[in-house]
């Protein structure tokens, strides 16, 4: 019994293992008939600039920034926040 049981695991791996040899062949033919695959993400390599808030310091992506006034900000939020501030308006500070 056991070796049926052995001949049957190696017939099925021996399979799958063959299946997995087309794959990979056909992925190679898709590569090269289209080039690798293409994201938008920053590469690894080089990442994403950071900028610092104006208004609070944290540093975000440079993607997210909100520009004004020659600032950058981590928020529209913030960026009103420090207008207001400049324009002696008081907020309370809920962040």
């Amino acid at each position: 019994m056991w070796i049926v049981l052995g001949l049957l695991g190696l017939l099925a791996w021996k399979k799958l293992s063959g299946r997995s040899k087309t794959l990979r062949r056909d992925d190679d033919k898709h590569t090269a008939q289209f080039g690798p695959a293409k994201s938008n993400a920053p590469s690894p390599e080089r990442g994403e600039s950071m900028q610092r808030c104006a208004h609070c310091g944290v540093h975000f992506p440079a993607s997210e920034a909100v520009m004004a006034d020659g600032g950058v900000y981590c928020s529209a939020s913030h960026r009103d926040r420090r207008r207001d501030s400049n324009a002696g308006v008081h907020h309370e500070r809920d962040d």
